[in-house]
């Protein structure tokens, strides 16, 4: 069982990309982009970028609700998706917070869904063997593909 553990991250709403639903995401009290840019360019330890709700920290067996980003996965990310910029990252608490969650590896990994705008997001979480949370993948994604999402796996949250 985990316990809440107080978070670093604050979520407040603002207009980001020009809609309403995204937000603007504090760490600490500072912009995410900001403290998010600097890491990126000073990327050695891995980065707190969220935290998943309690119950999907209870299913996948976490010691902590936090979600950490390895600079190995960023890097993943920036080949692989070059079309993210470090900004879209400050979407990612958002994703956690209200996103749809459907369990694709019991008790291991979790995909997380969230459409807002026109705009979708998908973004995995995987446990590691210490029960560390790590963002494994995050992309923009079209409605079809959000689609076979929501039927190929079982939704948790």
């Amino acid at each position: 069982m985990t316990e809440e553990n107080e978070s670093r991250v604050e979520v407040v709403t603002f207009e980001w990309r020009t809609h309403p639903d995204f937000k603007k995401v504090l760490i600490d009290g500072s912009d995410f982009s900001i403290v998010f840019l600097s890491w990126t360019q000073e990327n050695f330890s891995p980065f707190e970028i969220g935290s998943v709700p309690l119950e999907i920290a209870d299913l996948l067996q976490a010691t902590s609700q936090t979600v950490l980003l390895s600079p190995e996965t960023f890097q993943k990310q920036q080949n692989r998706h070059p079309e993210i910029s470090p900004d879209y990252y400050a979407v990612v608490p958002v994703i956690f917070e209200q996103g749809e969650a459907y369990e694709q590896e019991p008790q291991t990994k979790v995909q997380f869904v969230w459409e807002a705008g026109g705009f979708g997001f998908e973004a995995t979480v995987k446990r590691t063997a210490k029960g560390e949370i790590y963002l494994v993948s995050f992309f923009r994604a079209k409605r079809g593909r959000i689609q076979k999402t929501r039927r190929k796996y079982r939704r948790v949250l």
